[in-house]
């Protein structure tokens, strides 16, 4: 089910290029996949108001857009991490998975976070915390542990940034 279009303020909506309107349109989709393709989309682009656009997705009825909202709002500087964390508890463990994953970027105590997800008894949720454990080696300052953690997921679709 697509978000209600009133979540928005009853500002008069700016004019749309090409891009914003493929986006807009995947995330208003009727189709779960296109939704969260179009969350990923808005995640790629220079949105500032990354973390509002997953907050409409919260309730979604998709298990998959569900899981795709604490993955995309992982990437926000701005997230809110008491709104991601009734997900803690979900009985569905790839939901579960992504908000523990979600809290080893944004929780005040990262390290317990890891630590829950390393030890989570499902293992999406082990893998989902060992992939953002990779993603945080390749930025690591040592040039070993950076270049071993490249090695280890060349060819996997991690990519370092360049900024």
């Amino acid at each position: 089910m697509a978000p209600d279009e009133s979540f928005w303020s009853d500002e008069e909506p700016a004019a749309v290029g090409p891009d914003e309107e493929r986006i807009l349109d995947a995330l208003m989709s009727e189709r779960p996949a296109q939704r969260v393709k179009g969350l990923h989309l808005l995640a790629q682009s220079d949105e500032l108001e990354l973390f509002k656009w997953c907050m409409m997705f919260f309730e979604d009825e998709s298990v998959d857009v569900r899981v795709a909202v604490p993955e995309t709002a992982r990437q926000c500087e701005d997230a809110e991490s008491e709104l991601i964390a009734p997900l803690l508890d979900h009985p569905e463990k790839r939901i579960r998975a992504a908000a523990v994953a979600f809290m080893t970027g944004h929780a005040e105590d990262p390290v317990e976070w890891f630590r829950m997800g390393l030890t989570d008894p499902e293992p999406h949720g082990r893998l989902q915390t060992v992939q953002h454990l990779f993603e945080l080696a390749l930025y690591d300052p040592n040039p070993k542990v950076a270049e071993m953690a490249s090695k280890m997921t060349a060819g996997k679709g991690y990519t370092v940034e360049n900024w």
